[in-house]
């Protein structure tokens, strides 16, 4: 077997695991909007659904551990080849954001239309800020020392 049917065939791989990594992540969100939106319903009334389908978080963890070695491969790929790296990371920058600004945007329309629709308990503007810099949560540090903006509450984080 030669290194580029080696190499392909090991992509194949991680983009099966990246799929199971994003089927967990969308049974996280399931299971959250169901029991959010319909707390009495059969969901909430399984206990154990509901702590396997909460777990599905660590799909994130496992995405984008996966997406960044792939991009890491990518990279290397490029400035091993003596392309130019600018141009690289333009491309990536549009790939990323060009689909996700319009959804982002429409979503932030249907929130403002329908307020009920989301049962956030962090400030707008914060939610915003991780929204449209795709900051995941926890706490977004100043790279200065003062406060800095959280989305933990003083129960959880």
């Amino acid at each position: 077997m030669n290194q580029s049917t080696t190499s392909l065939a090991r992509n194949h791989f991680l983009d099966a695991l990246r799929g199971i990594a994003a089927l967990l992540v969308l049974a996280a969100h399931l299971q959250a909007s169901i029991t959010g939106f319909y707390p009495s319903g059969w969901l909430a009334s399984h206990p154990t659904v509901v702590a396997t389908l909460e777990h599905g978080g660590i799909g994130v963890d496992v995405f984008f551990l996966i997406s960044g070695f792939i991009v890491f491969l990518a990279a290397r790929r490029v400035i091993n080849a003596g392309k130019v790296v600018r141009l690289f990371l333009l491309k990536r920058f549009l790939r990323i954001f060009l689909p996700y600004w319009p959804i982002a945007l429409a979503l932030a329309a249907a929130y403002a239309l329908l307020p009920g629709l989301s049962a956030g308990a962090e400030p707008i503007q914060v939610n915003w800020l991780k929204s449209l810099t795709l900051i995941p949560g926890g706490v977004i540090r100043s790279p200065w020392p003062g406060p800095s903006v959280s989305n933990c509450s003083s129960t959880s984080c």
